[in-house]
């Protein structure tokens, strides 16, 4: 069934972009969805705290964004988005705008659009893949997490995508930039530090150049938190966020539709607006949260291991794309939108593979229902069986990872699957 829908779905791509006036249509109808979720109040949650920041910035100076905190309103972002949102905060006390509105919002929603279109452009220019560049124009977690929610994880996945492209194009100083900026962005980005520390150092490239390239990397990510280690109350106070980003919270998954959330989510702490902790232990034996990191580390050590041998891209982003998905799946205190990246890996590896697409659009469904719930639970749900409904979807999600797995594993070790 998948095979037919893949063919299909390959042939009225084709027709798409063979004819000019569809192509542009496509193009109008996806900005127009997102300029409609523009509409929408996004995470309320997330957007009390970015119109606070800008509010505090406005007040008290953007030195002093994480040491002055109002209410529950403690800044816990690297610097680089701050950037965004205190220049926007200005603007608006400029015009005399009120900040806590949904006008505010939607300016914070449009750098999204900005970011994402630039990049789809530059991109679709250079590397001419018209499958790609239509799976991510039509993509629902794109346009629930990035126009829906409003949040920048399209600014982050999108930095770290086009850090690796550079790597593997061999062009190393714009791959340490990309990163840089990735690193100043989100905190996400440390785990996928080791990843590109391996690929840089097995690169065909002078050690020169690649000490060279570690040092742009720092100062590229230096140079956004350089006001606040000269002039902030506290020098580490845009570093902060990077060292408490793991251990924040006693959680094994917060709203994530993974293996823990399948096993262990429990309703009575959803109704206290609470997550499955991290710290009972799991048949007497050891932690939830060691036994999360004991699974993880053999996967990252294995995946380390495969990366070190092979280097073609397409094997590349098949890593990067399973590491996304199991990372996600398997690390404690895990959010639902931490999943983002696997979705621009993945429909650039239908590029190489269109069989990949089959299970972007099961993993992109079953997320799509992840960030819903993440959005909208704290409003809607107030009964056990969608509750419970969660649940099953997680679990249908470890299902697809198993699924995933089989055939990644199969395409590593060919000879050992035959057998």
């Amino acid at each position: 069934m998948f095979e037919i829908f893949n063919t299909k779905f390959k042939q009225y791509s084709a027709s798409i972009f063979a004819n000019q006036q569809g192509w542009k249509m496509l193009i109008g109808l996806s900005i127009l969805a997102r300029m409609i979720l523009f509409l929408t109040d996004g995470h309320n949650s997330d957007f009390d705290f970015f119109e606070n920041w800008a509010d505090r910035i406005v007040q008290f100076g953007f030195n002093n964004i994480y040491s002055i905190q109002v209410d529950r309103f403690e800044c816990d972002y690297p610097p680089l988005y701050l950037y965004v949102v205190g220049a926007i905060g200005h603007l608006f006390n400029f015009f005399q705008w009120p900040i806590h509105t949904h006008f505010f919002d939607s300016f914070l929603k449009s750098f999204n659009l900005i970011v994402e279109l630039v990049f789809l452009h530059q991109f679709y220019k250079i590397s001419k893949q018209k499958i790609f560049l239509l799976l991510m124009l039509i993509s629902p977690v794109t346009l629930l997490n990035a126009y829906g929610w409003g949040q920048i994880d399209i600014i982050y996945a999108i930095l770290i995508f086009c850090s690796l492209y550079a790597l593997i194009d061999k062009k190393i100083y714009w791959s340490a930039f990309y990163l840089g900026l990735s690193l100043s962005l989100k905190s996400q980005t440390l785990l996928f530090l080791p990843l590109f520390g391996l690929l840089l150092i097995v690169a065909e490239s002078k050690w020169i150049d690649k000490f060279k390239a570690l040092l742009l990397f720092a100062i590229v990510f230096l140079l956004p938190n350089l006001p606040f280690i000269l002039w902030a109350p506290n020098p580490m106070d845009s570093i902060n966020p990077h060292l408490t980003a793991a251990g924040r919270y006693n959680f094994i998954s917060v709203n994530a539709f993974n293996i823990y959330w399948a096993l262990w989510a429990d309703f009575q702490l959803k109704l206290k607006l609470l997550f499955p902790p991290n710290n009972i232990l799991v048949l007497g034996l050891i932690s939830r949260k060691w036994l999360a990191y004991g699974l993880f580390t053999i996967i990252y050590t294995w995946l380390l291991s495969l990366l070190s041998k092979h280097k073609s891209p397409e094997q590349i982003f098949r890593i990067f794309a399973f590491f996304c998905f199991s990372y996600f799946m398997f690390l404690p205190e895990m959010h639902e939108r931490y999943l983002f990246p696997f979705f621009i890996f993945s429909a650039y590896l239908c590029s190489f593979n269109f069989k990949e697409f089959k299970y972007l659009l099961i993993v992109s469904i079953l997320h799509s229902l992840n960030l819903l719930w993440g959005w909208g639970e704290q409003k809607y749900i107030k009964t056990q069986i969608p509750f419970e409904l969660s649940r099953l979807v997680a679990f249908i999600t470890f299902t697809v990872w198993c699924a995933y797995a089989i055939p990644f594993y199969r395409f590593f070790y060919p000879s050992k699957a035959q057998k």
